[in-house]
């Protein structure tokens, strides 16, 4: 009896530990799924960043709410390339250390200049919702592009003001801490203005990283005696501009670009950007379900209206999910990005080549009652 009680003493915490083993097993939560998203978080360009960084969250909360990616959940790791290269590359590192599958970023052209070679080498695909830059165009390494190149942009811009506006004769005043974006998109305009019979009269380079005299630049711009003043920076500088001709100039035109284009470029320039026009990645206004769904739920999150960096991050993390769901077993994500578009986006598909490259029409927008009002044309 005493031997028939020690088995059954011997087996009973054998049964037990199976059955909390089990228990743990069922309970555990499944391993996330790491991305990264890289961005300006802080300094004079932050403003698009920290947009992107909302979009880019709001999505990743969506997906793990609704199941995750293939009943996993998403986990964002969130780093801050300060605009500099050597920054944003330990930060992309610092993600790949932690293995991420792919990152959300950066949103300048420069940035992801720097930052694609950094990919490359460490085969973490890079979805950028907003670098434009035409030198990033056609190649094959690991970087992808949701919006069109900034010949496009720019080509857009300067035949809107040729043949709408009516404008001849611009002086320029560009920033050169994002000059792959700045300098390329001065000679796309120039390019296409020209060709039309305009003339830049003014082409002035500033640092905003620098004490730089904003007023004395558009001192110097207005002496080219131009019909308008056009504004190739980040929302800021370009509010600033803005403030100081009108001040000088109250009637000058001001035009900017998309860049500057945030939902904090109003409230920055006030009344100073009243009527300026500004180049613009997506419309505001749009009705379709899909966008207003994403701006009830945007502005119930983060309390603000979305801007168009972060309507372009927000797709590019669903770009993410959906070639994460469909990817097989013996494809690389770049491989099942590369193959399964066209992808749903808020206000457009998006449709990858085979170098990576995608097309996000802009469209031309003005200040009007401090917001960007998208204008239908052409």
């Amino acid at each position: 009896m005493a031997a028939a009680r020690q088995g059954r003493t011997v087996v009973k915490p054998a049964v037990s530990i199976c059955a909390v083993v089990a228990c743990l097993c069922a309970c555990t939560p499944p391993e996330p799924i790491r991305i990264g998203y890289v961005a300006t978080l802080s300094g004079r360009s932050a403003d698009l960043g920290m947009a992107g960084r909302n979009g880019t969250l709001l999505a990743v909360e969506e997906i793990n709410a609704a199941g995750g990616v293939n009943g996993r959940p998403l986990e964002l790791l969130v780093r801050d390339d300060e605009q500099n290269d050597e920054t944003g590359t330990r930060a992309v590192e610092a993600l790949a250390a932690e293995k991420v599958v792919a990152i959300v970023g950066p949103m300048t052209s420069s940035m992801a200049f720097a930052l694609a070679p950094v990919v490359t080498r460490l085969e973490v695909p890079l979805v950028s919702p907003t670098a434009t830059a035409n030198e990033l165009l056609d190649r094959d390494d690991m970087l992808f592009r949701l919006s069109s190149p900034t010949s496009d942009h720019a080509k857009l811009d300067a035949s809107f003001q040729f043949q709408v506006q009516g404008r001849r004769r611009l002086a320029v005043a560009y920033e050169v801490g994002n000059p792959i974006y700045t300098k390329g998109y001065l000679k796309e305009f120039t390019a296409a203005f020209t060709a039309q019979g305009g003339e830049l009269v003014r082409q002035i380079a500033f640092d905003s990283a620098q004490d730089t005299d904003l007023a004395a630049i558009v001192r110097d711009l207005a002496a080219g005696r131009p019909d308008g003043f056009l504004f190739i920076a980040n929302a800021l500088d370009s509010a600033r501009l803005a403030q100081h001709a009108r001040r000088q100039l109250p009637t000058m035109p001001l035009i900017g670009v998309a860049w500057a284009g945030t939902e904090e470029f109003a409230e920055l320039g006030g009344k100073a950007v009243e009527g300026m026009w500004v180049g613009q990645y997506f419309n505001r206004d749009d009705q379709s379900p899909a966008y207003l769904a994403f701006k009830e739920s945007f502005e119930k999150r983060f309390r603000e209206l979305p801007g168009f960096g972060s309507a372009a991050a927000f797709d590019a993390v669903h770009v993410i999910a959906t070639a994460l769901r469909k990817q097989t077993g013996q494809q690389t994500l770049k491989d099942a990005l590369l193959k399964d578009g066209p992808y749903t986006g808020l206000q457009q598909p998006i449709r990858f080549n085979a170098t990576g490259d995608a097309l996000r029409p802009s469209q031309v927008a003005v200040v009007r009652g401090g917001r960007l009002v998208a204008q239908p044309w052409p």
